[in-house]
């Protein structure tokens, strides 16, 4: 039953093992049946968890999380450390948990900066820069279309083709939505329609 402590105790325990673990997520659903008390303790638990585990482990950490719901904005300010990672798959998997946590203003808006800053490097591989993509355009759809689109139709004239495909690519997921922003050097040397 959900008030047994030692079933609750052993759970958690497990929940924040700091090795791989098959299922973390269905733990912490399961927890999520308990009282109140115990998934305070088993979020807090994974806050403290952020800050120690191993680079392999962390994504399947930082998953955990919005499973948790409003008990999950405890990790806030371990999540927003790990924006400033190096390994660009951290970065979105902290940013992406951000925004679905829906934290403090500024912690979403950090986390949506990042996500945009990964969306519009060419050097990040083109699957997170797609999985950013997704997060961007269904949480705020509004920030993708001057400085994201703009890059990205800048990256159109990159010598590598594999840039040009993934700017397009990008560019393509959500021009029927959101209209793109022009680089600068674009702006400044447009000139007035005839019809004008």
């Amino acid at each position: 039953g959900p008030q047994d402590r030692a079933a609750t105790r052993t759970l958690i325990a497990l929940l924040v093992d700091p090795e791989p673990v098959t299922d973390r997520p269905l733990l912490l659903e399961i927890l999520k049946g308990a009282s109140p008390e115990v998934l305070d303790q088993a979020s807090h638990a994974l806050a403290g968890l952020l800050s120690n585990c191993d680079t392999v482990v962390l994504p399947d950490v930082i998953a955990c999380l919005p499973r948790a719901g409003p008990w999950a904005r405890v990790s806030a300010p371990a999540l927003e450390r790990l924006l400033h990672r190096n390994e660009p798959e951290i970065r979105f998997s902290a940013g992406a948990a951000l925004v679905e946590i829906e934290g403090h203003e500024e912690q979403r808006a950090g986390a949506l900066a990042t996500l945009a800053s990964l969306i519009a490097d060419p050097k990040i591989p083109r699957d997170t820069r797609e999985s950013a993509m997704r997060v961007v355009r269904v949480k705020c759809p509004a920030s993708l279309a001057s400085k994201v689109t703009s890059q990205l139709v800048s990256q159109l004239a990159d010598d590598d083709v594999v840039v040009r495909r993934a700017a397009i690519e990008l560019l393509s997921m959500i021009i029927d939505t959101t209209p793109a922003g022009m680089p600068k050097f674009i702006q400044e040397y447009q000139t007035p329609s005839f019809c004008d």
